[in-house]
């Protein structure tokens, strides 16, 4: 039990450096679950709502297609 415990602490100590390192500009959001007892282990703004950024691309590129017209190269 002991060793699980001490396993989970590094668990959570290396997501959490991870998504530290991440560029300060980007907005992260991180949940972890452990599926065998549905128990959160790590989360970071995990109830944070975020525009995808593939929906963010798909406005540019209509932008960009409206402004600059379809032969635009």
């Amino acid at each position: 039990h002991k060793a699980q415990q001490e396993q989970l602490r590094t668990l959570r100590a290396t997501i959490g450096n991870l998504v530290n390192e991440v560029d300060k500009k980007a907005s992260v959001g991180v949940k972890v679950v452990l599926l065998k007892n549905n128990s959160t282990i790590y989360e970071k703004n995990a109830d944070h709502l975020f525009t995808p950024a593939s929906n963010t691309k798909l406005i540019t590129a209509a932008a960009a297609y409206h402004l600059l017209g379809p032969d635009y190269r």
